[in-house]
């Protein structure tokens, strides 16, 4: 048989293997999604727990340098492709396409990161630290591309497998290694290795798939086509990444390493609320996109509507917890060095809380093929914040950071609002007609 026989084939009894669209099936997607996003959370959350608890705010500042670097460059790279293959319905690229062109595209941003790092950073332990944690992301962009294709068929238990054990193990070695060395580059070093061995050991075997998958397709045209196609989620998605990471940047720039510490360490909550957030779009979108495109509106507008609750509902707690909690919590959670900051925790759930808003309706445009919105949404957002960022952080440090990312988060919820209630009216979501 020849290989684009075998190919389709495969993808034939990929497509088959998926379980039957239900709400049961999807509560337990959601439970599975859920559950390991919220352990790979807490994971992230706790490393910058203990680097401010075993470490200094050296450490801490450090590490949020590492992250503004390297993670808009990573979500550029990845170009969305795990969203892409969820929302492929019609299953027209084969998976050897996508995991080729992720390949590729993790290659090149390594170089971008080296490159980038030993520009920017200060000192050469800085620049070390922004290479080892871009690599350690590297190997969890891999694992993503294979997450992609569990998740067009709904598997969602193997992806949430990976990521509890994953954090799991990140916690552990991030404790030991801080205790026993005192070390960030080992810390750093040791989260690649174990994100290496998770991709190595666990991600790229799946059983029940057919191994014809798993071959690379090296078809520099369908890659090229790929490649073209998903380019403006990647910008919309680097825009995102770099709006959360422009306070920070401007803080390393304007003000004082406490600042950019206490800010980064208050921002690390920030990633719980969004979990859930991911966690129930992701179980969501092959919902979504198959109700599109058969035409399904009352199932699409449902299930938009329920994700839009669900992430004011989100937003709203976060904002609660900042008002009852304020600078009694933050010290609590970080320690006394940590004191003073409330006002910066009461305004960064607020823009936490438009962000979550807005980033729940990326899932629905994407299933709607409304891409093109997306990357001048998030530019848009990212833009302002900058802007507003250069003027309040200078003399207003970590306040004046979380002040000036509110307006941009609530801009860009107003164009997705816009979007969706567009798609909504579509003619192609004319109920019981395939589109």
């Amino acid at each position: 048989m020849m290989p684009g026989v075998v190919t389709e084939y495969a993808e034939l009894a990929l497509e088959s293997a998926a379980p039957r669209e239900t709400w049961r099936n999807t509560a337990t997607n959601i439970g599975w999604t859920t559950a390991g996003n919220v352990t790979y959370a807490a994971s992230q959350f706790t490393i910058v727990l203990l680097l401010a608890r075993l470490g200094t705010p050296t450490m801490v500042a450090q590490y949020a340098v590492a992250q503004s670097v390297v993670l808009p460059l990573l979500t550029l790279s990845q170009l969305q492709l795990r969203s892409v293959q969820a929302t492929d319905t019609r299953r027209v690229i084969p998976f050897g396409r996508y995991l080729c062109l992720r390949l590729i595209s993790t290659a090149a941003f390594l170089v971008v990161v080296a490159a980038t790092a030993f520009l920017i950073a200060k000192d050469t332990p800085t620049c070390w630290i922004v290479v080892l944690y871009g690599v350690g992301k590297a190997m969890e962009s891999v694992s993503d591309v294979y997450f992609g294709r569990l998740q067009a068929i709904e598997h969602m238990d193997r992806i949430g497998k990976s990521q509890i054990g994953r954090g799991i193990l990140m916690i552990a070695s991030t404790a030991v290694l801080l205790l026993l060395t005192g070390s960030i580059e080992l810390v750093l070093l040791a989260l690649a290795a174990i994100s290496l061995v998770v991709l190595l050991a666990y991600d790229r075997f799946q059983p029940h798939l057919s191994t014809t998958l798993n071959r690379a397709d090296w078809s520099m045209g369908g890659i090229l086509a790929l490649t073209r196609s998903t380019a403006v989620l990647g910008l919309s998605n680097l825009f995102v990444q770099l709006n959360a990471y422009i306070p920070r940047i401007a803080l390393y720039r304007y003000s004082t390493p406490n600042d950019l510490a206490s800010y980064s360490a208050i921002s690390a909550v920030q990633p719980a609320g969004m979990i859930l957030v991911m966690a129930l779009g992701q179980a969501t979108i092959p919902r979504l996109a198959r109700a599109y495109a058969r035409g399904a509106r009352r199932d699409f507008v449902g299930v938009t509507r329920g994700l839009a609750g669900f992430a004011v509902a989100i937003g709203t707690l976060a904002v609660s917890i900042a008002v009852l909690g304020g600078d009694a919590l933050v010290i609590r959670i970080f320690g006394s060095q940590y004191r003073g900051n409330g006002a910066v925790l009461f305004g960064f759930s607020i823009y936490a809380a438009f962000l979550y808003c807005s980033y729940i309706l990326t899932y629905p445009c994407t299933a709607a093929g409304r891409t093109g919105c997306q990357a001048w949404a998030s530019a848009l957002m990212a833009g302002v914040t900058g802007l507003l960022c250069a003027v309040a952080v200078p003399g207003n440090g970590a306040k004046g950071a979380a002040l000036a990312a509110i307006p941009g988060a609530v801009l860009c919820l107003i164009v997705y609002l816009i979007n969706i209630a567009a798609a909504s009216r579509s003619s192609a979501l004319r109920k019981g007609k395939p589109q």
